[in-house]
């Protein structure tokens, strides 16, 4: 069986490859973020999204204990006007999740219900003596702030579930007044940080949870594996790209160890690793200039044994996957 999808980036990237650990530079945009402020009525309310952030992860799949490890580093170009104070990642999948903070910051898992899901890493700030001075910004800075020109590394997520595209929030540091507590007080409107920071893309812990095509008969047999981020009509993909790959889909049977996958020509079988419970059999992801994986027309060819439902005998599902990567 032969498939043919045509795939096109939205950006490109600068990725390191290995078979089972991949590192990946997302830079982020340069640029005001916040959008309509009329509704702000906080005093003296300062914007948090002066910053020019880059962030670069690396992923590493621990076979022993069945976890992917996703290692952030966070850098702040020369040419930002504030120090990044606190670092957001979206995601769904933090019940199996475990986060840790560099020194200098503290990190927290928040659940679906919160504004942004996910990963939250921030700046801790000293603890001020005395009582809080209304209408001042108390205390320094803190002291982890990543200022325009440096970068922190040590960043951490655990999680059972293999990469995918993820919302990153980047905020930077604005002393904020402190206000009066009256009783009869308006209510205090503020950006979120889902509006008040610059908004970019990276890779975090993703449950793919459809398959969005499989093949039709030209070659061997059918439904022994489809492809869950990649739709028959193409679907965009920004670099670096995962592939989300479902076994056996109409009721047969596989044999894992037999899966085989060539990325223009090269094998890359081992690039592919377990997706977690209840999402992707094998993911992997890949990047221009540091994998098989290059600018322009790109073929992966994918291979696996099986039984189809209904028929006795072994058979052998052949796929073809091309796609676009563009500048």
């Amino acid at each position: 069986m032969r498939h043919t999808h045509t795939i096109r980036s939205l950006n490109r990237t600068t990725i390191p490859f290995a078979l089972l650990a991949l590192a990946a530079t997302v830079p982020g945009p340069v640029g005001a973020q916040v959008g309509v402020l009329s509704y702000v009525n906080y005093p003296d309310w300062s914007p948090s999204d002066r910053t020019s952030p880059a962030i670069a992860v690396s992923t590493r799949y621990d076979k022993a204990t069945r976890n992917w490890l996703y290692t952030y580093r966070v850098a702040n170009g020369n040419n930002a006007a504030q120090a990044i104070a606190k670092f957001r990642i979206g995601f769904t999948e933090v019940a199996s999740s475990r986060l840790t903070a560099p020194q200098g910051w503290w990190g927290a898992l928040y659940p679906v219900t919160a504004s942004v899901p996910g990963a939250t890493f921030a700046a801790a700030l000293p603890d001020v003596e005395g009582p809080l001075r209304v209408g001042a910004a108390n205390g320094p800075p803190p002291a982890g702030r990543i200022k325009p020109g440096q970068s922190v590394s040590g960043f951490t997520v655990t999680s059972k579930y293999a990469p995918g595209y993820a919302r990153s929030y980047v905020k930077g540091y604005a002393p904020i007044p402190v206000v009066s507590d009256q009783p009869d007080e308006t209510e205090i409107r503020v950006p979120s940080d889902t509006v008040d920071s610059q908004r970019g893309w990276t890779v975090a812990p993703k449950r793919y949870e459809q398959v969005l095509s499989s093949d039709r008969t030209e070659r061997g047999a059918d439904g022994l594996l489809g492809f869950m981020n990649i739709a028959d009509a193409g679907t965009p993909l920004r670099a670096p790209a995962p592939i989300a790959i479902k076994f056996n889909l109409n009721g047969g049977s596989v044999d894992p160890g037999t899966f085989r996958a060539r990325l223009n020509g090269v094998d890359v079988t081992r690039a592919f690793a377990p997706g977690g419970p209840g999402s992707a059999d094998r993911v992997a992801l890949f990047a221009v200039g540091v994998s098989p994986l290059r600018l322009g027309l790109n073929t992966l060819e994918t291979t696996i044994r099986g039984k189809v439902a209904d028929r006795p005998t072994l058979e052998t599902d052949a796929d073809r996957v091309t796609f676009v990567v563009a500048p």
